[in-house]
């Protein structure tokens, strides 16, 4: 399993926001004339925004997302003729948690992380019967997919879940028994690049109520 190595926090404060987004937006990559490359800025939600920059060339420099001048989930940085360089994941406090670099042919050089960054849910409190959403979000580079499982004594069990991007999975759970309860799930990582097949468990705690 791959061990956590590293973590980058990444934070910014200044007046001018559209220049802190820039400035954030460009710190991962190593180019000599970063002023000449150009981010477009495009609103997901009321706080998250994605985000697209490009060398001068016109060629992809970066993508990935931002929100309070924090990098969260997925970044893919590119070298000048388009070719994937970096894979970061970022958690929601802007961490970068996992990465993973390509060589000059689009293989893997190296990586370093933890591909199960974190889970979340739409309530820590709910009442018998109510369906609880859960939403699991794992690193997940080219050349890799993901799945989450729940898990009791019996094994592992699917769960009704709706894959939104590849690297965040949503469930729904329902509970019918009053008391405080751990929800157990299983993440289950399938690299090509390795060949290997890798498990990280985890698990949420919920109140239900009458």
């Amino acid at each position: 399993m791959l061990s956590f190595l590293f973590v980058l926090l990444l934070c910014c404060n200044n007046d001018n926001d559209n220049t802190n987004q820039i400035d954030v937006v460009l710190s991962s990559i190593t180019y000599a004339n970063k002023e000449k490359i150009r981010c477009d800025f495009n609103e997901y939600n009321d706080k998250l925004e994605n985000y697209s920059c490009f060398y001068p060339n016109g060629s992809i420099a970066l993508k990935g997302s931002i929100v309070d001048l924090k990098k969260i989930n997925e970044e893919y940085i590119y070298d000048t003729s388009g070719l994937l360089k970096q894979y970061n994941f970022f958690n929601p406090s802007g961490e970068l948690v996992y990465r993973r670099f390509y060589d000059s042919e689009g293989g893997l050089e190296f990586e370093e992380g933890q591909y199960f960054c974190y889970a979340k849910s739409n309530s820590l409190d709910i009442k018998v019967g109510d369906t609880l959403q859960l939403s699991v979000y794992v690193a997940t580079p080219p050349g890799s997919i993901n799945k989450v499982y729940g898990t009791n004594d019996k094994g592992v069990y699917d769960i009704f879940r709706k894959k939104t991007e590849g690297y965040l999975n949503k469930m729904e759970v329902i509970h019918k028994k009053v008391g405080e309860f751990k929800f157990p799930f299983q993440v289950i990582f399938n690299d090509t690049f390795n060949n290997i097949a890798d498990t990280n468990s985890s698990y949420i705690v919920i109140k239900a109520s009458k």
